[in-house]
C-alpha cells in the first residue's frame, strides 16, 4: 500500500514547522515507502525557498494560491499519489512510529475509510488561569483503547484533521461532494479565520461509502500550542467560529442542526449557571450563540436562493 503525507501550512512559525519536518524525517517507516508533499497555502513568503525537502527522496513543495484550508486540502489530495493519505498541520509533531502504525491499522481494518489517534497539546507557556476550564477547545485527545464504527453525530469515531489518515477513494468522494456543493468550501480555516469542520465533512464521506471511522491510541502526535492561543480572546473567537461551523456542517450532511427546546427546569439551571459563571464563560456562551445565529442566517439565505 502506498502512503502520502501532506502538510498544510499558511505563514508558519519556522521553529514549529522545522520540528514537524524533523519528526517526519525520523519516522521508523523507511523514507522510500512514502511520499511527502508540503502544501504552501498562499503564505506571504514562498516556502520552497526556506524549507529544504531534499532529504526525502519523494518530497516536494506545492503552492496553492487560493487561501483556505479546504482548498489546500483539495490540492494536496490531487497532488498525492498514495492509496492512503495522512494529513498533517504545521504544528503537528508525529511520534516516530506514527506512519508505521498507520499502515498496520489500514491493513487490519480495511472497512475504515478514515482514522486518527491521540492529540497531545504541548503548551508554549502556561495557559492563562481564566482559560483552564476551556482547554478542550484545543482538541487535546487522550485514548486508552481503540474505538471505531459509524457515528452520524461526528464525535465518537470521527478523527480530527490533525494526523488524519484517509483512503484515497474516500478523499475522491470528498472531491466529488465539493464539486456538486461548493458551499462546503466555506468549512475550514482561511488565514486568520477560525472556521472548522472540513475534517469532519471529509470523514463523513466514509459513511457515503458504507465504511466507518476510527480512533487508535497507538497513533500519537504532539500539537504545539503557541502562547497567542492561550489567551481568553482566542477562546471567544474559536467558540464563535466553531459554533457556526458545527451548524453548517450538520446542515450540509443532513444531520439535525436545530437546538432542541429546553424545559423550564433546564432554563432555570442554565440561568443559575450564568449567575455563577466567570466573565469568560459568559463571553464564550454569547459567542456560541452568535455563531449559531450567523449559521442559521446563512442557511436561510441558501434556502431562499
Amino acid at each position: 500500500m502506498s502512503l502520502s503525507v501532506i502538510i498544510f501550512t499558511y505563514n508558519p512559525r519556522k521553529d514549529y514547522l522545522l520540528r514537524v519536518l524533523d519528526a517526519l524525517r525520523n519516522q521508523t517507516l523507511s523514507l522510500n515507502e512514502w511520499e511527502l508533499i508540503l502544501v504552501d497555502n498562499a503564505s506571504d513568503d514562498v516556502l520552497s525557498s526556506t524549507y529544504d525537502l531534499g532529504w526525502h527522496p519523494h518530497g516536494r513543495h506545492v503552492r496553492e494560491d487560493k487561501l483556505g484550508l479546504t482548498l489546500a486540502r483539495l490540492r494536496g489530495i490531487r497532488e498525492a499519489r498514495g492509496d492512503l493519505l495522512v494529513f498533517v498541520d504545521d504544528d503537528n509533531v508525529l511520534h516516530p512510529d506514527y506512519l508505521e502504525n498507520v499502515l498496520i491499522i489500514a491493513h487490519h481494518f480495511p472497512f475504515l475509510g478514515s482514522f486518527g489517534g491521540q492529540v497531545h497539546a504541548i503548551y508554549e507557556s502556561a495557559p492563562h488561569p481564566d482559560v483552564e476550564a476551556f482547554l478542550y477547545y484545543l482538541l487535546d485527545t487522550r485514548l486508552t483503547k481503540a474505538r471505531w464504527g459509524q457515528d452520524e453525530d461526528y464525535h465518537r469515531f470521527s478523527p480530527s484533521g490533525a494526523g488524519m489518515a484517509v483512503r484515497r477513494k474516500v478523499a475522491e468522494r470528498y472531491i466529488e461532494k465539493l464539486k456538486s456543493d461548493p458551499r462546503r468550501i466555506g468549512l475550514g480555516r482561511r488565514g486568520a479565520q477560525l472556521f472548522a469542520g472540513e475534517d469532519k465533512d471529509l470523514a463523513f464521506c466514509s459513511h457515503d461509502m458504507r465504511m466507518g471511522n476510527g480512533l487508535f491510541p497507538e497513533l500519537i502526535l504532539d500539537h504545539l500550542i503557541p502562547s497567542s492561543r492561550l489567551q481568553p480572546e482566542f477562546f471567544v473567537r474559536v467558540a464563535k467560529a466553531g459554533s457556526f461551523s458545527n451548524v453548517i456542517l450538520r446542515y450540509l450532511n443532513g444531520v439535525d442542526y436545530l437546538e432542541k427546546p429546553i424545559t423550564l427546569a433546564q432554563l432555570a439551571k442554565r440561568g443559575l449557571k450564568r449567575l455563577v459563571s466567570s466573565s469568560l464563560a459568559k463571553k464564550i456562551d454569547s459567542a456560541c450563540a452568535l455563531g449559531r445565529m450567523d449559521a442559521l442566517d446563512k442557511i436561510q439565505e441558501w434556502e431562499r436562493t
